[in-house]
């Protein structure tokens, strides 16, 4: 779960992933367990309802309800195959945002990308160049040019927020993650040097 709001005295819970997959830099994660649980809490304790229910309500009407409504962003498959089984399991509604443009599967999403570029068991170049819009960017991977797989997972729990870069390539990864994130659109080349 990434985000909680509040509509009128009822909250919507905002979940992206609900899975085990490692690893997960942005801590979108919710493990199919810890899901079970939140939603036998949120049967005991609130009115679990769709959000087009909650949204229709004015709060006078909900006065004495606990609303709660579940959303998924960005339409992964495990909202499918691990959230939807549990959600018809507690009789809870879920609302799925799917991004239609992606479906395709020609494209992942960029944090996805980033992720298995630079966070993957691969080999790089040592230095590249990075232009970000007008921005140029150089790094030096160094000995991280080479990412084995005992490597990657050995840090497989490290996220985009912790304090600790561990190799080069986290570094790059918090780095581009960053500096991408707050674009609305922008081109990015990369120069092997």
């Amino acid at each position: 779960m990434t985000a909680q709001r509040t509509v009128g005295g009822g909250i919507i819970l905002m979940y992206h992933r609900i899975s085990t997959a490692l690893p997960d830099p942005f801590s979108l994660n919710v493990t199919p367990a810890h899901f079970a649980e939140h939603l036998a809490v949120l049967r005991r304790w609130r009115e679990p309802m769709h959000l087009r229910e909650m949204l229709r309500q004015s709060s006078h009407d909900r006065r004495h309800l606990k609303p709660v409504a579940i959303t998924f962003d960005d339409g992964y498959l495990d909202n499918y195959s691990d959230a939807m089984p549990l959600l018809t399991a507690f009789g809870v509604p879920g609302t799925f945002f799917v991004p239609t443009g992606i479906l395709s599967g020609e494209r992942e999403f960029m944090w996805d990308e980033l992720e298995q570029i630079l966070l993957g068991a691969n080999s790089l170049p040592r230095w590249l160049r990075m232009t970000i819009g007008a921005d140029v960017f150089d790094f030096d991977l160094g000995i991280d040019a080479v990412y084995r797989l005992e490597d990657a997972d050995r840090h497989r729990y490290w996220t985009v927020d912790s304090g600790a870069l561990p190799t080069a390539r986290h570094a790059l990864f918090r780095r581009l993650h960053w500096r991408l994130r707050t674009e609305p659109f922008v081109i990015v080349t990369v120069q092997v040097l």
